[in-house]
């Protein structure tokens, strides 16, 4: 996750957790490491009532790193966290869009491809676009997709901040 840096939030809950460190060290070990995503089962079959899948995401660090840091190796982040990461920018040299938004009619779920990526099961989609002026981190793109994963039946949720967006916390 080389071009990602912890959101607020998930600062907030990391310096709670370990005051002693700072938010750069967490971003480079966010860098180095990056996060891992964790399928939780209730042990039901999909399609049985009752069914559920949830996502919670790890930052997992090695045991010699951690214990010299005094950090636990695993740290779990909360499911209800909207936003834990921002990633700064993706080198896209191609002709193809950065985001592609097709809707058919107006009862019609969005078709969204976002950095060559297929999105289905859309349930919510933002995108914000606004002008650069003189003001410092004027200007920006953000692009949120709230959709359903078809793989693991979980809910998914991407938001990326280019520019002056990236300093804006709400949602």
């Amino acid at each position: 996750m080389k071009d990602a840096f912890f959101s607020r939030g998930a600062i907030e809950y990391l310096t709670e957790r370990y005051p002693h460190i700072p938010e750069q060290m967490f971003n480079g070990l966010l860098s180095v490491y990056g996060l891992e995503e964790v399928l939780l089962m209730n042990g039901l079959k999909p399609g049985v009532l009752g069914f559920k899948k949830q996502t919670i995401y790890k930052l997992i660090i090695p045991i010699a790193v951690a214990e010299e840091l005094n950090i636990s190796s695993e740290i779990e982040f909360p499911q209800d966290m909207d936003v834990i990461y921002y990633i700064t920018s993706k080198n896209v040299n191609s002709e193809e869009p950065l985001v592609s938004i097709i809707i058919n009619d107006k009862d019609s779920v969005p078709e969204v491809i976002y950095k060559g990526e297929r999105y289905t099961g859309i349930e919510k989609l933002d995108l914000s676009w606004t002008t650069k002026n003189e003001q410092i981190n004027s200007g920006g793109l953000t692009v949120s997709i709230d959709h359903l994963d078809s793989v693991s039946y979980s809910a998914s949720h991407l938001c990326d901040r280019y520019r002056g967006h990236m300093f804006d916390e709400t949602d």
